[in-house]
């Protein structure tokens, strides 16, 4: 039912294997499959389906979304989706909404209109286990202050906080494809959402209970390490 690319952003052998997995995909379910992208917000979708409809050109387009042809890693991915006739989703929520959950709390979207929140899916709870701690060690890696004495740092946390809007807003925006007959919905986001059963997967699972969920990851090396696996 899905199909869960979590790529190293940038990487060519990665990029490379989303366009081939893509092209085939289209090839074997024109009438069904379907592209979510983590790099488009869920205000975008409109100017996604004008253009994938040939109602605006590319330039139109890129004017409309703010971005460079030259500097989309993921337009031949676009392309391929706009030959074979397939639906693209906007999976990720605008930055502006992720923001109220690091710098307010979940509770900033209450007072939210219906159409602003039509953008935004938040969890009724932070993802534990692995995954947060995989984060909080990344935070302290980066210098975020990922972990105190007591746990993680109310700078770590408000971060994942935002984390966990992502993952709730892309989980969301998938099933809406699901529901629509998306099969299989190839999603293509970093890795980080998804190694190890991550955020993204988790809250699939959460909201699509049953659905055959495939994850593939790339690897740094062409030869996998121990540390590799289980991604």
């Amino acid at each position: 039912d899905v199909v869960v690319f979590g790529e190293l952003h940038g990487q060519p052998a990665a990029l490379s294997a989303q366009r081939r997995l893509l092209a085939a995909i289209a090839a074997i379910r024109p009438e069904s499959a379907a592209l979510g992208l983590e790099f488009y917000e869920r205000d975008a979708q409109v100017h996604l389906d004008d253009y994938l409809s040939g109602l605006t050109d590319e330039t139109a387009f890129r004017r409309a979304t703010r971005k460079d042809a030259e500097k989309d890693d993921h337009r031949d991915l676009l392309e391929i989706a706009r030959d074979a006739g397939l639906p693209v989703w906007a999976l990720n929520a605008p930055r502006r909404y992720v923001r109220l959950a690091r710098t307010v709390g979940f509770h900033a979207y209450d007072a939210m209109t219906d159409e602003q929140r039509r953008l935004v899916s938040a969890p009724d709870a932070l993802t534990e286990g692995r995954y947060a701690d995989e984060f909080y060690a990344l935070m302290g890696n980066m210098g975020g202050h990922g972990e105190t004495d007591d746990g993680p740092s109310e700078m770590a946390i408000s971060f994942f906080r935002s984390q966990n809007v992502w993952d709730a807003t892309m989980a969301d925006t998938a099933v809406r494809a699901l529901d629509e007959g998306a099969r299989p919905l190839v999603i293509i986001v970093g890795r980080f959402h998804t190694d190890f059963e991550g955020g993204l997967v988790e809250r699939l699972r959460e909201r699509a209970p049953g659905s055959d969920i495939l994850t593939l990851s790339a690897l740094e090396s062409a030869n996998p390490s121990d540390d590799d696996l289980g991604r």
